[in-house]
């Protein structure tokens, strides 16, 4: 008996996965290069997006959602793939809307009044029919990776042309909650004033750990260095000191004493487990891990320098600071390169 191929394709489709490995199969046996080579480019092609049909609502549009990358990717690490999915956006003429769901290391159950992480601390991006719209697609990992490329960035690198873009989508899409900026001006006031200030941040906790292609860890002793000729350089009348770690933050202390001056309200750690992963008994502990490092920015940007090694939290500081109207005296920089180790990031 001889089977009918039509009907049996036919049949297959009700199982996708078995029907694309029969067809996939086939074109490799019988030598389809053109076939292997498409497959290969297109499965990662960040502009290959699938457009997805809810209802009738803003034709016309096409609705990009922006999704958290989750994985355990801290504060701004997500901030910094949303920025870039929103550069993409732009670019593709995307209109764009975010999304951070109960993947983002920050969402939390005692927040009842979204049920998006993003708007925890930022006004909404947001198209209000989303689910009722004509053509919506969904942002992946690979429109992140596309802007990275475009714009010849890896790991913590950075250039001009780069912060460039990245403040261009800050000052078109990004708002503080009203709460929030007005509660960060009030710690503006209190700690800096009219006060020229050295602020500093300063990584311990998982940088400890010497994570593969992560930077490495700068030490007490380099930063109490460059803070002294910092301070007697520029005639600064103190410092603000942003640490995610209690020995460091007890070292600075030792040296500078009340010239020192932090928030108390924080957790910080005393081992190598980043505090982003710590569980503590308080109300809306996630959000205040969210909310504190995003306070420990915007106190950066506003200082009179800027002392840090490489990260995230200095990175978004400088960018917010090229965005103010006074800028940085100086942004000193302390990069020890990048470890290279079998040590991995694993959230």
């Amino acid at each position: 008996m001889k089977l009918d191929s039509g009907k049996l394709e036919e049949k297959l489709k009700a199982h996708p996965y078995v029907l694309f490995a029969s067809k996939s199969l086939r074109r490799i046996l019988t030598g389809d290069i053109d076939y292997v080579n498409f497959a290969i480019e297109e499965y990662s092609n960040p502009k290959r997006l699938s457009i997805k049909t809810y209802g009738d609502e803003n034709r016309g549009k096409i609705i990009y959602c922006i999704k958290e990358q989750g994985m355990g990717y801290g504060f701004f690490a997500e901030f910094l793939s949303l920025l870039h999915n929103l550069v993409f956006a732009e670019e593709m003429g995307l209109v764009p809307h975010v999304t951070w769901g109960n993947g983002h290391l920050y969402y939390d159950e005692d927040i009842s009044f979204t049920d998006n992480v993003y708007e925890y601390y930022f006004e909404p991006i947001k198209i209000e029919d989303l689910y009722r719209s004509k053509n919506v697609c969904f942002s992946t990992v690979y429109q992140n990776e596309y802007i990275s490329n475009e714009y010849n960035i890896t790991a913590y690198a950075s250039n001009d042309d780069y912060e460039q873009k990245l403040m261009q989508v800050i000052q078109k899409y990004i708002r503080l909650r009203s709460e929030l900026l007005n509660e960060f001006d009030k710690d503006v006031e209190k700690i800096l004033g009219n006060h020229k200030i050295l602020g500093i941040h300063h990584r311990g906790t998982d940088y400890k750990k010497g994570y593969n292609c992560h930077p490495v860890m700068v030490s007490v002793e380099q930063g109490i260095k460059q803070a002294e000729r910092m301070l007697n350089q520029y005639k600064l009348d103190g410092i603000f000191l942003a640490t995610d770690d209690q020995e460091i933050l007890e070292q600075y202390i030792d040296y500078f004493g009340n010239k020192i001056n932090f928030f108390s309200d924080v957790i910080r750690g005393s081992s190598d487990v980043s505090i982003a992963f710590a569980e503590k008994p308080r109300k809306c502990h996630h959000y205040n891990l969210g909310k504190e490092v995003l306070r420990d920015v915007y106190l950066l940007s506003k200082c009179a320098c800027l002392l840090s090694g490489k990260s995230r939290v200095s990175f978004f500081a400088n960018v917010f600071n090229q965005l103010n109207e006074k800028h940085y005296l100086e942004y000193q920089l302390l990069d020890n390169g990048m470890n290279k180790s079998r040590v991995y990031f694993n959230a």
